[in-house]
Parts: structure tokens; sequence; C-alpha cells
């Protein structure tokens, strides 16, 4: 038997198996990354919720162009559906290019749903907001999200600097909110409105909670919380959750 024979009987079965064996391409694939990037855990494989045909239509319908954020709009949907069990509007701080208000929107059963933010960036980080950020990161045309959620007569975007047009919903109940603003200063404007204004079993999702770019973020809502029975739940998503219990 040639040399070459040799190589391809002793080699073949193990090639073969990484060539189709998802699990052992994973398993290389999670060891590169481990190598290049050692901050970053990848996931266990086979979850339910990315091969759930409806979320993926849904995603496709989006125009969403990141799959890294696809998690966190799946956690939006399953607690936007959950707040329907109970009466009011929905609201978003922090819209950007309107990705989670259309998910929020398309899974809300045609409630009110009112977004706001400045479009242009962020405002300027302050003590508690490390040097991730600076001012006027962010910024987007307000076009882009206006287009993205034309489909929905029932969505209002409000553009304005958060809190200054709080205001004109001020009479409002609110079944689920997403606080999205990054930063000390609009995360805490953003809990002292809302919050109050959330029925029993509302939901309020803060997606930068647990990330270590938004520091001030998650100090603004650990201490708005510290005098409330509500716990935020810390999700492995970095989004913190918030469900408002009866007084």
């Amino acid at each position: 038997m040639s040399r070459r024979h040799l190589w391809q009987r002793r080699f073949r079965h193990p090639i073969r198996r990484v060539l189709l064996d998802p699990d052992v391409r994973y398993g290389l694939i999670e060891r590169v990354v481990k190598a290049f990037l050692p901050e970053v855990v990848l996931g266990e494989r086979k979850k339910a919720w990315n091969a759930d045909e409806e979320f993926l239509r849904q995603v496709e319908r989006s125009g969403a162009v990141s799959t890294r954020q696809l998690e966190r709009y799946w956690v939006v949907c399953q607690y936007v559906k959950q707040s329907l069990a109970a009466e009011g509007l929905t609201a978003e701080c922090g819209v950007y290019l309107g990705v989670t208000s259309w998910f929020i929107c398309e899974n809300s059963d045609g409630r009110q749903h009112f977004g706001f933010d400045s479009f242009s960036g962020l405002s300027k980080p302050g003590s508690h907001d490390g040097d991730y950020w600076t001012l006027g990161d962010l910024s987007v045309a307000a076009s882009i999200a206006t287009g993205r959620l034309a489909r929905f007569p029932n969505a209002t975007l409000l553009d304005g600097w958060i809190p200054d047009r709080f205001a004109e919903v001020s009479d409002q109940s609110f079944s689920f909110v997403h606080i999205d603003v990054d930063l000390y200063r609009p995360t805490l404007d953003s809990l002292e409105f809302f919050y109050p204004r959330l029925v029993p079993g509302g939901v309020i999702v803060l997606d930068d909670y647990g990330f270590v770019t938004c520091p001030g973020a998650r100090k603004a809502a650990d201490g708005y919380m510290a005098s409330r029975q509500e716990m935020i739940l810390h999700l492995p998503t970095g989004q913190g959750v918030i469900v408002r219990q009866p007084a």
C-alpha cells in the first residue's frame, strides 16, 4: 500500500467527521474563539428559539442586520407577549434604528406604542458612565426608524431628548417598556417616569443592564429599584428585567 493510501486510510474518517459533524465543528470554533477572544463565551447549540419559524420570519421582515442581537430580540418578543395579560400601552426609550420597536409592535396585538429618541446620539456621559461612550455616539437619521415602523399605524415616534417629551404620555399606563439609553441619567429619567405608570404584571426590559460598557445604566437601575419590592432579573443576554408586582 502506498504512503498516499495509508494517509487517506488513517485520516479520512477524522476529516470526514470534522466536516460532517456539527458538534465537532462547533467545538473547533469554540476553541478558536477562546484562543483569540477569551472574554467571549459561546452558548449551547440546538436551542429551540433560533429554529422558531415565526420568529425567523419576523427577523427577516424587520430588516434586522445584526445576528448578534437576535437573542435579545427574542427576549423582548417573549416579554411583550407575556405583558399582553395586563392592560396598558407600550414604549421604548432609545429607538435608534427602530428594530426593537418593530418587534414590540409586531407582537403587542395592536397596542399603541410610543418611541422616544433624539436621534442626535447620546447625551454627554456623566461621572457614572465610564469612558466608552462620547457625546453624539449612535446618532442616526430619524427617517430610518420612521420608515421601518411605517406599517404600524399604532406607532408614534416622539423626537427629543429624554425626558423632554415624556409629559405627552403622562396620563397613560404601560404594560411593556424597553429602555435602551446606555447612560446613567437617561436610564434614571426613564425609570422615574415609567415605573410608576407600569401596571401590575407589566414589564420593563433594560437592554444595557449587564454590559460593562454601560456601568451608568446599571447603577441607575440598581439605585432606583433598591427601595422597591421587585428585583431586577439579570439575563445572560445582558438584559435586565423588571416585572411589576401588585402594590
